[in-house]
């Protein structure tokens, strides 16, 4: 509660700053930019085919172990009782060692989702602060910061700043495929006369 009255203070005491030098105060939507940038949208599905790999790993898992718990039922009455009890116990520790696995998994599923949504608010961050600087904007607010009830449209900038992450976004992927045709081409470039005809 304390850290939520302090972030709104010093809000206030920025704004009022601001103001009286006549300055600039916009605001963004960073989720939102995350969320419709191309690059995020991107994100967001190679985090949801992990997700449904993860997905599909468990219910494979859970069908072998119910397999394997309906297979020693069906032999359980053919069994000795410590012959019984000795499955049983393999089958439980199976189970443990499953689930923990899997556990493990998820954890470590959660903490690469968490990672890569924070390096690309970092990147897109770059491209705000860039943005504010070259537009002498005297203050910048995130809707998403606490303390933050409502913000005008009028000073919404979060449209502007999408196409500014947008455009970087470009920039990089045209980079990229420059780069890797021309590896390409230099690869091509280096084959032996022999090796053409080879090809051929």
């Amino acid at each position: 509660m304390k850290k939520i009255v302090s972030t709104v203070a010093m809000s206030l005491l920025a704004i009022t700053f601001v103001a009286a030098k006549n300055e600039s105060l916009v605001s963004i939507d960073s989720i939102l930019i995350m969320q419709k940038s191309q690059e995020g949208q991107k994100l967001t599905k190679k985090l949801q085919d992990d997700i449904s790999k993860f997905q599909n790993e468990v219910s494979l898992a859970q069908k072998d172990m119910a397999d394997l718990q309906k297979e020693l039922a069906e032999k359980s009455t053919k069994l000795s009782k410590e012959e019984l009890e000795r499955k049983s116990d393999e089958l439980a520790s199976k189970r443990k060692v499953l689930e923990r696995k899997l556990a493990d998994k998820e954890e470590a599923l959660k903490m690469s989702i968490q990672k890569d949504q924070l390096a690309l608010r970092d990147k897109q961050m770059k491209v705000v602060n860039a943005t504010f600087e070259s537009e002498q904007w005297g203050l910048l607010i995130d809707k998403n910061t606490p303390g933050v009830l409502c913000v005008a449209k009028a000073i919404d900038k979060t449209d502007d700043l999408l196409k500014k992450v947008d455009a970087a976004f470009d920039v990089e992927q045209t980079k990229n495929t420059i780069k890797s045709g021309s590896v390409k081409t230099a690869s091509a470039k280096d084959k032996t006369p022999a090796e053409g005809v080879r090809a051929a």
